[in-house]
């Protein structure tokens, strides 16, 4: 009986049937995580704070009064989905497009997605791509999320989680952002559908899961355009096409290769040599390193580039003494100087940029000369693409027989830091703010196209490439000789 008795304790002990005990033992794991969100928010605060290059004073308190209302509203949840929003919502307030929160597993177990995807055109949304077959056709409007037009709710609650602000690609990530929420709920939303005046209601669930994502097979309208020219070449790095004799597109789909020259040099250069119209297309490239696309504009041109100007933040443990002693007395040291003070002030307030030499010093051999291109060159351009595609465009106004055309870049370049925070996410950000060469700025701003051209539903829906089309029938007229 006694063995019984004690057995009965030791498992109610154990599983917490004593509503007292139990009750303490679970109160103290939340404590204890309720620590580590705080400290994992204080982690994104003080990073921010001491490798962000685009400090001022307005933002300086604004990231302080975000960083108080992320504790705030930490206490107040306990979803682990919820603690993604608060940490993305803290990060945004960076202005940077580099800054993105990478969750950490537990998070990603409730994080679902939803069936489709969307997309930014012309100032509305639209469904873009989705799973399977359903009533609900690509390229349908969407009106309305949650009884509020879908403006206002992308405006309310989505552009307030991302961290780019350049014009487009705000909008479009605001409403990529929608794509993912809390697993196992739903959202509700009214569409118009092509072809049609009236709106329909329809319900959409957070199903898929974080790791199963990649298993979906999500169905897009086919890509046209491209498909009546004959390809040359395809490979990770480049897709060679020949539109017609002597004119060529190439696609460059990321800058990360370091070997990508070589490459160019063996599949494209000897088709470039004698042509007299190419197109170099970055909409989709995903950044890497932009010595790569120096590199290869050097190759075509022939021309010696100017680097960009980059700045990163610049700490001296002197001056921050001596300017953290003047601030609080009167007695300032003989050998200080008030510049020195000043700077210090600017190091202790994260405000004091130093340039830095950009160039990497990691001169590729290349084996083949220039091939000097003298006809006329058109770069494709989207709000989608940044990066080292920011510094490729910045090279590329340099060049005056190249037209830069589509939409503005997505104004998020210089080197990336990423550190690990202690509940086990990471973040990402910017610690460099790189500038053209003349000093032009194009964080949140990115490279303007010299001619604006933005694509439409109506044209995606049909397979059709609005920007690529529009430069093709520029080539056809041939008028573009005294651009």
């Amino acid at each position: 009986m006694k063995k019984l008795i004690i057995l009965c304790l030791l498992v109610c002990g154990l599983c917490g049937c004593s509503n007292h005990n139990g009750s303490i033992i679970i109160k103290n794991k939340e404590k204890i995580k309720l620590k580590d969100d705080i400290l994992s928010i204080s982690q994104i605060w003080n990073i921010g704070l001491q490798y962000s290059p685009f400090w001022g004073e307005d933002k300086l308190k604004k990231w302080n009064d975000g960083y108080v209302q992320a504790i705030s509203d930490l206490s107040m949840i306990s979803n682990e989905y919820d603690k993604l929003v608060i940490e993305q919502k803290l990060l945004s307030l960076l202005d940077d497009g580099h800054a993105i929160i990478f969750p950490n597993d537990e998070v990603k177990k409730h994080v679902g997605f939803l069936p489709y995807k969307f997309d930014f055109f012309q100032g509305k949304y639209y469904i873009i791509s989705k799973v399977g077959e359903n009533n609900i056709p690509i390229g349908s409007e969407i009106v309305t999320i949650e009884g509020m037009s879908a403006k206002d709710y992308i405006n309310l609650y989505m552009k307030p989680l991302i961290p780019v602000k350049t014009k487009g690609a705000i909008d479009s990530e605001a409403i990529k952002r929608l794509e993912y929420g809390e697993i196992g709920t739903s959202i509700e939303m009214e569409i118009v559908k092509p072809s049609f005046n009236n709106k329909e209601t329809v319900k959409m669930n957070y199903y898929i899961g974080y790791n199963d994502y990649d298993k979906y097979d999500f169905k897009s309208p086919k890509k046209l355009t491209t498909k009546k020219f004959n390809k040359i070449y395809n490979s990770d790095n480049y897709t060679l096409l020949q539109i017609e004799e002597g004119k060529y597109y190439i696609k460059i789909k990321s800058f990360f290769d370091n070997n990508m020259i070589f490459e160019f040099e063996n599949n494209i250069y000897p088709f470039l040599k004698n042509s007299s119209d190419i197109i170099l297309d970055v909409r989709e490239n995903n950044g890497g390193n932009s010595e790569n696309g120096k590199l290869i504009l050097t190759k075509i041109f022939g021309l010696e580039l100017k680097d960009e100007i980059g700045y990163v933040q610049k700490k001296d443990n002197y001056l921050v003494s001596i300017a953290s002693i003047q601030s609080v007395t009167t007695t300032m040291p003989i050998t200080t100087t008030i510049e020195e003070v000043e700077k210090g002030l600017k190091m202790m307030g994260n405000q004091y940029l130093e340039e830095i030499d950009l160039d990497t010093n990691n001169k590729i051999m290349t084996k083949l000369e220039p091939i000097y291109f003298q006809g006329k060159a058109f770069v494709l351009s989207s709000y989608k693409s940044g990066s080292a595609v920011d510094d490729f465009l910045a090279y590329c106004k340099q060049i005056k027989n190249i037209e830069i055309i589509g939409t503005n870049s997505r104004g998020a370049t210089g080197m990336i830091g990423m550190f690990p925070l202690s509940n086990e996410s990471i973040v990402s950000l910017s610690i460099f703010n790189v500038k053209t060469y003349d000093e032009q700025n194009i964080q949140n701003i990115g490279i303007i196209p010299n001619i604006l051209v933005e694509p439409s539903i109506e044209d995606y829906v049909k397979g059709k490439d609005t920007q690529l089309e529009y430069v093709l029938n520029y080539i056809k007229k041939g008028d573009y000789s005294e651009n």
